[in-house]
């Protein structure tokens, strides 16, 4: 997985990951329900037609399902940069940059399959509330993102203020 577009000078990516594979588990039951489906019709069809067509038009909908799912996880991704928290959405979809001085903080939601390590993150920043789901380790990944805002908002080691401040740590 890799960061579409180009990158700010001197900015490099921290973190790429993407939705916990938890985020399958629908498709999985999608594909199930569409390969179960589509029996039914086979079984059916030729003495009832109208069962036949619908159990068909059932099992071609959750094929359809399970597919836009699979490709909604593949094609998602979620950077942290030296600068920026980028949320990359499926290709050809819009991308949207949070420059890390806008984030004001990241609340973990731990979902239900917790055991996984998945966790929804909201991300507040100053254009609004923006919602990470099934994030793989959520909490190691919120914590990044704040070390990346701390070295980001670090006065560097020759700055003015350091020269002022010499106790500064």
């Amino acid at each position: 997985m890799r960061l579409n577009g180009t990158l700010y000078p001197q900015e490099e990516v921290l973190v790429a990951t993407r939705s916990h594979e938890v985020f399958l588990l629908p498709a999985l039951l999608f594909g199930f329900a569409a390969v179960v489906a589509w029996s039914f019709a086979s079984a059916v069809y030729p003495a009832s037609a109208v069962f036949g067509i619908l159990g068909y038009a059932l099992a071609i909908w959750c094929t359809f399902l399970s597919l836009k799912r699979l490709w909604r996880w593949s094609t998602t991704g979620f950077f942290v940069t030296s600068q920026r928290l980028v949320i990359q959405r499926a290709v050809g979809s819009r991308t949207v940059s949070i420059p890390l001085q806008s984030v004001e903080g990241i609340d973990a939601r731990h979902t239900a399959w917790r055991a996984g390590g998945a966790a929804t993150l909201s991300v507040h920043a100053q254009g609004g509330i923006h919602v990470l789901r099934q994030i793989p380790r959520g909490a190691q990944f919120s914590l990044e993102v704040q070390q990346a805002q701390q070295r980001l908002l670090r006065p560097s080691s020759d700055s003015w203020w350091r020269r002022l401040n010499p106790f500064s740590s």
